[in-house]
């Protein structure tokens, strides 16, 4: 019975395999598919991070083979789930909270050159490959913090996870606490802006807090939500957003995981 599982997995996992190398040769090409693909998910130099290039894009994307960064890179580049095609947009100002390693932030610079985009990211070792992602791109501008409703100190709760699924909360200890919170009146504020054309957001739960409190100064002030929610581990999340536009006319559809909100 135990063989039988065990083969199963296997099996399992060949099928996916495949299919994610079926579909990088169709988003990427003959050549850039394979490669990238034996890059992310079979390499054996037993490196930190590996580096490839893509169709259309002038510089490098490092990513950490064997990690969650293969998922992100799907989700990103070859299923193209952040690829807004149902509006033509211009926009000015995107705010990327959850940046993880930077793919949604590259792949938006590529699309919209003219925009400033902020890339929020609070884990120190997601920061280091999101710098090394955008390096080349002057219209994306990092930021080391945790996207919060307030100016509160913030910690790391699960530290052990996998890369793409960090989370933050407040920490009463103000001592021990290493994240550094960010709002969006302080992003806006920076650039001087009082508009978002796009903000994405994947902050793993905190989007119940973000949408709790502290929210009505700016919350109509987006063009298109890209969310996230994750009331798998925290509920809430969902329903916390929509009360917060519930004034507010607005359309909305999912794709995968995300859920696209087009004010207005």
């Amino acid at each position: 019975m135990f063989k039988k599982k065990l083969q199963n997995l296997k099996n399992s996992r060949i099928v996916v395999l495949s299919w994610l190398l079926f579909r990088s040769i169709l988003r990427l090409g003959i050549i850039h598919g394979p490669l990238v693909f034996q890059k992310m998910v079979f390499n054996k130099a037993q490196q930190n991070y590996v580096e490839f290039t893509l169709p259309n894009y002038a510089n490098k994307i490092y990513a950490r083979p064997k990690t969650s960064d293969i998922e992100v890179f799907e989700t990103v580049f070859i299923a193209s789930r952040f690829d807004i095609k149902f509006r033509n947009i211009a926009p000015n100002l995107i705010i990327d909270a959850g940046a993880n390693i930077g793919y949604v932030s590259v792949f938006f610079a590529n699309k919209y050159p003219s925009a400033i985009i902020y890339a929020i990211e609070p884990e120190t070792s997601n920061y280091d490959i999101l710098l090394q992602n955008i390096a080349g791109y002057e219209n994306i501008r990092p930021i080391k913090a945790a996207l919060w409703k307030d100016n509160t100190p913030l910690s790391i709760e699960n530290p052990e996870d996998d890369k793409w699924a960090f989370r933050v909360s407040a920490d009463q200890d103000q001592q021990k606490s290493s994240i550094e919170s960010i709002t969006v009146a302080d992003i806006l504020a920076l650039n001087e802006r009082s508009y978002i054309d796009i903000f994405k957001i994947d902050i793993e739960g905190a989007e119940k807090d973000l949408f709790e409190t502290n929210y009505r100064s700016w919350v109509s002030k987006v063009g298109l939500y890209i969310i996230e929610f994750h009331d798998g581990f925290r509920d809430g999340c969902e329903n916390t957003f929509y009360s917060a536009i519930n004034s507010l006319q607005y359309t909305s559809y999912r794709l995968g995981e995300n859920h696209f909100i087009l004010m207005g």
